[in-house]
């Protein structure tokens, strides 16, 4: 990123098909964030 960035957006998913379950992600971005973010419908983080 360049410097001075004010923006991170990141969009992920599972490559596990086997699972009949709905997945679950949690995310933290180190030093923005003190505890995880949990999430289990939105597949994208942005600070």
């Amino acid at each position: 990123m360049p410097a001075g960035s004010t923006r991170l957006a990141v969009e992920f998913a599972s490559l596990t098909y086997a699972i009949s379950s709905p997945s679950r992600y949690r995310y933290r971005l180190h030093g923005f964030d003190p505890d995880w973010r949990h999430t289990d419908q939105e597949y994208r983080m942005a600070h």
